[in-house]
């Protein structure tokens, strides 16, 4: 099993001041990529990359000793795309098409693109706002 980190970026539409509001964006972007359900492994051919996650809190992550300068100023986590660098991208985005796109990296090898095409997506999408997400999978 894995530990890494996701950006979901919000559909325009979800209001960002409101946590409910986030959680349930977040809930039904990375829904399609979980990996079992309770007791059922999902289908064989299903896309699950998941077993359980949570939407990072600033505290979380210095309590963590993960506290990234990436993610400066923004208290929740929800942080506008355009602010994003390398230094704080991801293994893996989830778009607000529902689509999920990583890193195509393994313990061996490196994937030299996935910065340019991580900062593409993110790009694709600069007036969004994202949420940094924990995921074990």
């Amino acid at each position: 099993m894995t530990k890494f980190y996701t950006i979901v970026i919000l559909p325009q539409a979800v209001e960002i001041r409101s946590d409910d509001a986030v959680e349930q964006a977040v809930d039904r972007l990375m829904r399609p990529f979980q990996i079992w359900d309770g007791d059922d492994p999902i289908p064989l051919g299903h896309s699950g990359r998941w077993d359980y996650y949570w939407t990072c809190s600033k505290e979380w992550l210095i309590e963590s000793d993960m506290a990234s300068d990436a993610y400066e100023g923004h208290e929740h986590l929800v942080f506008p795309l355009d602010s994003i660098t390398e230094d704080g991208l991801t293994y893996a985005i989830v778009t607000p098409d529902g689509k999920w796109h990583e890193s195509n990296a393994t313990y061996k090898v490196e994937d030299l693109t996935w910065n340019q095409r991580a900062l593409a997506l993110l790009r694709a999408h600069s007036a969004h706002y994202g949420v940094l997400v924990f995921c074990h999978g």
